[in-house]
């Protein structure tokens, strides 16, 4: 995989941390639209879990890029 390719899926992680996070907080806060939200956020979820299987496929994950995402 290319390096240029690598970074657009790092990215793409990123953004989905980003929303997952974002989205949790949101439901800990607004409890009573947790059921509303949670489908959304599983597939968040699931994009994440893609990204980091190609990432794998690369270079060794980090537990501290997992939690805080990846430097670009």
């Amino acid at each position: 995989m290319s390096e240029e390719r690598l970074n657009a899926i790092k990215a793409y992680y990123n953004y989905n941390l980003k929303r997952f996070n974002n989205g949790c907080n949101y439901c800990s806060v607004h409890k009573n639209e947790i059921d509303k939200w949670l489908p959304e956020l599983f597939k968040i979820y699931s994009n994440m879990n893609k990204a980091l299987n190609d990432i794998a496929k690369c270079e060794e994950l980090k537990s501290e890029n997992i939690r805080n995402g990846f430097k670009l």
